[in-house]
């Protein structure tokens, strides 16, 4: 059949058919439906984004407004509740698939480091020395 050109019997191939004009609407209408439908999801990811690094700053900024003045660590338990609400945030942005697992456990590292390095500066805290093998 090489070479050969097909029949179309009964129909005009000069003219266009309806189905062809349906289909271009059809396909206008999805597209303008992901159109609305990408916007949604945008703003929702942006909206969960921004809830995250609002809870991150705020636990930096509550370590930071201790500048290395405890007397124990019972007074850090608002801000534990505050890093709590954090990584509760953190594993739901993750989980929803608005950032990526690694993203998230940098952001949470971030965190337990500040604290860290808070009660170390108070001298709370002692690291342990570096294990040599």
């Amino acid at each position: 059949m090489r070479g050969q050109s097909l029949s179309f019997r009964g129909t005009d191939r000069c003219q266009p058919s309806s189905s062809r004009s349906s289909l271009v609407i059809v396909a206008a209408q999805n597209a303008k439906q992901r159109q609305r439908l990408a916007e949604k999801q945008r703003v929702y990811n942006k909206d969960r984004r921004s809830a995250v690094a609002t809870r991150v700053k705020k636990v930096l900024k509550a370590l930071d407004a201790y500048g290395g003045k405890l007397e124990s660590e019972d007074e850090l338990k608002p801000v534990e509740k505050m890093m709590s609400d954090a990584y509760q945030e953190i594993d739901k942005a993750v989980v929803k698939g608005i950032i990526k697992l690694n993203t998230a456990s940098r952001r949470k590292s971030r965190l337990a480091v500040a604290k860290q390095n808070l009660l170390i500066q108070a001298g709370i805290y002692t690291p342990a020395a570096a294990q040599t093998a």
